[in-house]
């Protein structure tokens, strides 16, 4: 099963051979994926919605897997019990929702071995609450395809609460330790379309006084982010 370079990146950072749930599975290529390369032993494909079930039940017949891929529906984690899976995947919802998933499962998450997490959105507020919470990130990567980047996390509940800076919380404590290319990449473009914002923002005059605060403020943060990267 090829995966595109988001889902291929996800799919390393899970590192337990056991059993994983795939938390809106959408097509079901990743559970088919992970099976396929030996990095785990059965899936659980959950979707709160019939249709993408239907569609990743039709792509694990097609990999003739339904003794090991197994499609359930599900909010979230709610159709899991503590302990029955090593692995969570959740992928492509924004950092909010993840927070949702998982606050309102916190039992079955706890339990899991390991949880990987790509976030599209908030994904301050999803590491800010993963600490508070007593999961810490253990691993970090980031990935550009189709002009977007794709940060993504791997988090193990250690009852550790890290207490992470502003930075880290926007950027990625692994990240901007590992100084990852990917990153600073997105930093440097993330410099670029500030400084633009505010060039055209100033020019429009004190009317913007407010955005123009906030901009700047956005700008400190992408510069001392570049400067622990670097």
């Amino acid at each position: 099963m090829k995966l595109s370079q988001r889902l291929m990146a996800v799919a390393q950072l899970v590192e337990v051979y056991g059993t994983l749930a795939d938390v809106g599975c959408d097509h079901g290529y990743l559970p088919i994926a992970l099976y396929e390369q030996g990095k785990i032993k059965r899936a659980i494909a959950l979707d709160v919605n019939e249709g993408p079930l239907l569609r990743a039940r039709e792509h694990i017949e097609e990999a003739a897997l339904l003794d090991v891929v197994e499609t359930r529906l599900s909010d979230g984690l709610m159709a899991l019990s503590a302990k029955e899976v090593d692995s969570v995947v959740i992928a492509g919802m924004g950092g909010n929702l993840m927070k949702t998933i998982l606050s309102q499962s916190l039992d079955v998450a706890k339990s899991c071995r390991e949880i990987i997490l790509q976030p599209q959105s908030e994904i301050e507020l999803l590491r800010a609450y993963l600490s508070e919470q007593g999961f810490e990130i253990i691993a970090e990567d980031m990935v550009c395809e189709g002009g977007k980047f794709y940060p993504m996390m791997r988090v193990c509940y250690t009852q550790k609460h890290t207490s992470l800076s502003e930075i880290q919380l926007h950027y990625g404590p692994c990240l901007i330790r590992k100084q990852h290319p990917v990153l600073i990449e997105f930093l440097n473009k993330e410099q670029e379309r500030i400084d633009k914002i505010l060039k055209e923002l100033r020019i429009k005059g004190d009317r913007y006084k407010d955005r123009i605060t906030q901009l700047t403020e956005e700008k400190t943060l992408v510069e001392e982010a570049l400067r622990q990267s670097s």
